[in-house]
């Protein structure tokens, strides 16, 4: 039977066990199978391609969306970077208020 495209015919294939993505390559995998899944495998290399966020990026971008409020929507970048710096320093201990 012919799959109907390249998603069906690579999920409807036998599973592959994979131990460890150190020893799995998924870039070669896809390289190595283009051939038998052409869209599929330019699908696959764009989602491989998307960078990895960290949630603690994800965590300094929201701080800063509080840090930036329509009021305060003038800030300029290094304003708004030592900013972060700071609060991060400071919650981790690497700061500490002095007495005036």
């Amino acid at each position: 039977m012919i799959p109907k495209d390249d998603f069906w015919g690579y999920a409807g294939g036998d599973p592959i066990k994979v131990t460890s993505l150190e020893v799995h390559n998924l870039i070669s995998w896809w390289r190595d199978h283009q051939w038998l899944y052409p869209t599929l495998s330019l699908w696959a290399f764009d989602a491989l391609a998307i960078p990895a966020m960290s949630s603690k990026c994800k965590r300094v971008f929201r701080s800063t969306k509080k840090l930036l409020t329509p009021e305060r929507n003038a800030l300029a970048g290094d304003i708004t970077v030592a900013t972060e710096c700071l609060k991060a320093w400071w919650a981790q201990g690497l700061i500490q208020q002095q007495d005036v």
